[in-house]
């Protein structure tokens, strides 16, 4: 005698659904990773950066050179901190404001890319194949 379980359309569907979440899941962490390998990742972290970088475009900008860093308090105590001068420590933010510009779309592409393609597969394998891409895709992005 052979015993043949025929499961429901709901319960392949919640199997599926629960496929979905966790992979999901799992590209939004991995790309949290990927991120701290560029960024750091701390609660205000992306406020310091934005006004770092303001700092060292409106210090580079100002003619004459001003004479001291009041005006610029992150740079001002970045300074302090590293030993750069102003204008090294400017050209130092703004070329890591450039770099970002450049991996974080990429980054953030491939991470929305992949849950789009997750939330539209019709079967795990499918799940599973998109998981490989993106593994293969994320690992290629590296910091300078």
């Amino acid at each position: 005698m052979t015993l043949v379980l025929n499961r429901s359309a709901a319960s392949k569907k919640r199997e599926l659904d629960q496929a979905k979440a966790a992979a999901t899941r799992f590209v939004n962490a991995a790309i949290g990773a990927k991120r701290e390998e560029f960024i750091t990742a701390l609660p205000g972290q992306e406020m310091v950066y934005l006004e770092k970088e303001s700092e060292a475009k409106a210090y580079l900008a100002a003619d004459p050179e001003p004479a001291n860093l009041d005006a610029f308090p992150f740079m001002k105590a970045e300074a302090a901190a590293t030993g750069y001068s102003a204008q090294e420590l400017a050209q130092i933010i703004l070329f890591q404001s450039d770099l970002w510009r450049q991996i974080g779309p990429l980054i953030e592409a491939t991470r929305v890319g992949a849950n789009v393609a997750i939330a539209a597969a019709d079967t795990s394998a499918a799940i599973d194949g998109i998981l490989t891409g993106f593994e293969t895709t994320v690992q290629g992005f590296a910091p300078p």
